[in-house]
């Protein structure tokens, strides 16, 4: 029953028929579905930890601070806040818990890929009416869109590579129908990252170094003529003489500016969704790090950053380490997913959208998975992996002992995280000076 709840929370989340579908406008049917699964769901966490992951324990921290930051705006928000985003993180968590096996992991990607392919499809019958390429619910925007339906191209490369003759014929089909939807939504911020998705998924599956070398110089050279090529992504190279990308960092300047004013916004923000009301000329900082520093102070940078940090972290030590191959199949696509939203955080407000924060929540199911599959295998079978064995992430588990008792989070990864932080907070700073 859960299972099924987590594949019609995905049906919802990505589609939003109540948006679009005249019958059903309106109705509050992710409202609906959560009440009806989330005492079952509830009853089940009695034998685990409600955050058991890295990415669990960062969810729950962005969702502290964000009723944090609020308080100082507007002190009568905070329930708003609490229950708004904290819907999110339930959905977050619902995904992360319920999805406990390899089949199950796979079935929900394939599904999200699914949706996000009847989402591109659709995309062409909404430019007469909207006058950009976009599509339904929350994909009405291009950006979002596009930066969307680039999260099947690393999954379809890795299904190509990987992937028996099914899975190669799916990824095929999800490459030759996503890449022109992408390429005509003429978001930049969109190509980038599917560019940098696609490319991560490539250099992780080499092994060799020579073989790297080459990927790096190859890769270059496809970057550059891609930029030659495309007349709106080409503008990324003269950014200077491009009216759309110096409207962004003048939106940086002003985001950086709220928070050099006082040592409140350094600490809280401004509050959690009130960007619109302060923002220079904009409803949108179109960066999530400057999103989130406006919003929500350093703080908010930090969960951010760790959120995405031990995603991907996760995702390559499980395409590199995973016992079952298909496990490290879809962790090389998930890899892939995380590099490209990295990327395209830089470029565009992806924060709070659950779209992105989905694949994190798959990631840290198949931590737990993987965690589970090595541990019901003996020590002699954990030399099949890629990296003959070696336990660079994970502790190592015996049969029948059930997860590894550790910290989640140790002092060194929280002190890697705050210098990404620092390292992304200086590289805006340095941007908006240069230009």
């Amino acid at each position: 029953m859960l299972y099924v709840g987590v594949l019609i929370f995905l049906f919802l989340i990505y589609l939003r028929p109540q948006e679009w579908v005249p019958m059903i406008y309106g109705w509050r049917i992710v409202f609906a579905v959560m009440l009806a699964l989330l005492p079952p769901w509830l009853l089940t966490l009695h034998s685990k930890k409600l955050f058991r992951t890295p990415e669990d324990l960062f969810m729950g921290l962005y969702w502290c601070v964000c009723v944090f930051s609020i308080f100082k705006a507007s002190p009568s928000g905070v329930p708003d806040v609490a229950w708004g985003f904290g819907k999110v993180v339930l959905c977050y968590l619902f995904v992360a818990h319920v999805i406990d096996s390899r089949g199950k992991l796979g079935v929900a990607l394939f599904v999200m890929c699914l949706l996000l392919l009847g989402i591109a499809m659709k995309a062409g019958w909404n430019v007469g009416t909207q006058g950009q390429y976009a599509s339904v619910g929350m994909f009405a925007n291009r950006n979002d869109f596009a930066h969307g339906i680039a999260a099947t191209l690393p999954l379809a490369v890795a299904f190509l590579l990987r992937g028996g003759l099914l899975l190669k014929i799916s990824g095929a089909g999800l490459m030759a129908t996503i890449i022109p939807q992408i390429i005509k939504s003429g978001s930049r911020g969109g190509q980038l990252a599917a560019m940098f998705a696609v490319y991560t998924v490539l250099i992780v599956r080499v092994k060799t170094r020579r073989a790297r070398y080459a990927m790096l110089v190859l890769g270059a050279l496809g970057a550059f003529g891609a930029f030659a090529a495309s007349g709106r992504l080409g503008t990324v190279l003269h950014y200077q003489q491009d009216e759309s990308a110096m409207a962004r960092i003048t939106i940086w300047s002003h985001s950086l500016s709220a928070v050099h004013a006082t040592p409140f916004n350094f600490v809280i923000g401004r509050g959690y969704g009130l960007i619109t009301a302060g923002m220079w000329r904009s409803r949108s900082a179109h960066s999530s790090y400057m999103n989130n520093l406006y919003e929500l102070g350093v703080p908010g940078v930090f969960v951010l950053v760790g959120l995405l940090f031990f995603a991907f972290r996760d995702a390559y030590s499980v395409a590199k380490n995973a016992i079952h191959p298909t496990t490290r199949m879809f962790a090389l696509g998930l890899t892939g997913l995380m590099a490209g939203t990295i990327v395209g955080s830089a470029v565009e407000s992806l924060s709070y959208r659950i779209y992105v924060l989905v694949p994190v929540a798959m990631i840290s199911a198949m931590r737990i998975i993987e965690q589970r599959e090595r541990a019901a295998t003996t020590p002699a079978e954990h030399s099949g992996t890629e990296r003959g064995g070696e336990y660079f992430l994970y502790p190592p588990v015996t049969a029948g002992s059930g997860l590894a008792e550790h910290r989640l989070v140790t002092k060194k990864e929280l002190g890697i995280v705050a210098a990404l932080t620092f390292g992304c907070w200086f590289a805006y700073e340095v941007l908006v000076a240069v230009s």
